[in-house]
């Protein structure tokens, strides 16, 4: 039996080209599927820059700018860690659309939905037919329907910007 070394050594030099291929794929994948769950997790889950009580900013958003502008006013202001991830948190956050121009106080303790939130709180929405905007920040609280019996109006001012939350109180004792 007669054994052809050129082959041999040809088929042996094709094998540990593939596997080095195949393990560079492999590891390019790995690493690319990390930094899209790294993007993806940050996206959803970004968190502030610094720990309280963090430092008060003064930004300036002018009419016009764009979601990405703001964002690299943002970075710039090391209020947020990226402009494009700012991008993103825009579009896929219920704030896409609502930032307004305006000058706010933002600090390096805000998540970037924080941020987002303060720069849409006067956003002014226009209702299905076209006539007359209402003003969703400002709105008046409407007439008590007797849905919650006997509930209280409790505000809370724990960093939430003063959310202004309706808790239900059990009356079951005044009610015998």
């Amino acid at each position: 039996m007669h054994f052809d070394a050129k082959k041999v050594v040809k088929s042996i030099f094709r094998t540990v080209v593939t596997i080095a291929i195949i393990m560079v794929l492999v590891k390019l994948i790995y690493a690319g599927m990390n930094r899209a769950y790294d993007v993806g997790y940050r996206i959803f889950a970004d968190e502030p820059i610094t720990p309280p009580p963090g430092e008060d900013k003064y930004v300036g958003i002018v009419e016009g700018n764009t979601v990405m502008e703001i964002g690299q006013k943002l970075e710039e202001n090391n209020l947020i860690r990226s402009a494009r991830l700012f991008y993103f948190q825009e579009l896929l956050s219920v704030y896409h659309g609502k930032l307004q121009s305006g000058a706010y106080v933002l600090n390096t303790e805000m998540t970037p939905f924080e941020m987002m939130a303060v720069m849409a709180a006067g956003y002014v929405e226009e209702d299905e037919e076209g006539a007359e905007p209402t003003d969703t920040a400002n709105d008046e609280p409407e007439e008590d329907d007797g849905e919650y019996a006997g509930s209280e109006d409790i505000t809370e001012d724990s960093g939430d910007m003063g959310a202004s939350i309706d808790v239900p109180v059990d009356d079951t004792e005044s009610m015998e």
